[in-house]
């Protein structure tokens, strides 16, 4: 819950802001069924929260789901459906990852290293502030 918390600090109107005039802002939620997302997900009320999911739908107030893959360049996005998202996104919290360091299959490397990139570089193209959080890693809880 700690990094929930900080998290949530972090996330807080004071340094999210793209339009002044802005009535609600909106931050990019990556990892939202995952742990960490999962307790984010409902101190972040005064946003409009867009969850980026891979597979497992997330649903609650001022929350709307796109599916995509932060694995992928342009997180699997069509690129008129990737420039809408960053003109709309004024902050990124990135929480996806795969925590079992035991996987052979490729998906640790893909989604822990080309997925954040992905994301730097979608926080880049948004002109939003990016925030990186996960759990630790299976074994050492």
């Amino acid at each position: 819950m700690r990094v929930a918390k900080e998290t949530a600090q972090a996330a807080g109107p004071h340094i999210i802001g793209r339009a002044a005039d802005a009535a609600r802002r909106t931050v990019l939620l990556t990892g939202a069924s995952g742990v960490v997302g999962r307790a984010l997900l409902p101190r972040l009320g005064d946003f409009d929260v867009v969850c980026l999911v891979h597979r497992s739908p997330v649903s609650g107030p001022n929350v709307t789901t796109v599916l995509g893959d932060i694995a992928k360049p342009m997180l699997g996005l069509a690129e008129q459906a990737y420039m809408e998202l960053a003109a709309k996104v004024d902050a990124v919290i990135h929480c996806a990852a795969v925590t079992d360091f035991s996987r052979t299959d490729g998906s640790l490397e893909a989604t822990n290293i080309a997925g954040t990139e992905h994301m730097a570089s979608f926080a880049a193209a948004a002109n939003a502030v990016l925030s990186y959080r996960t759990s630790p890693p299976m074994g050492l809880m």
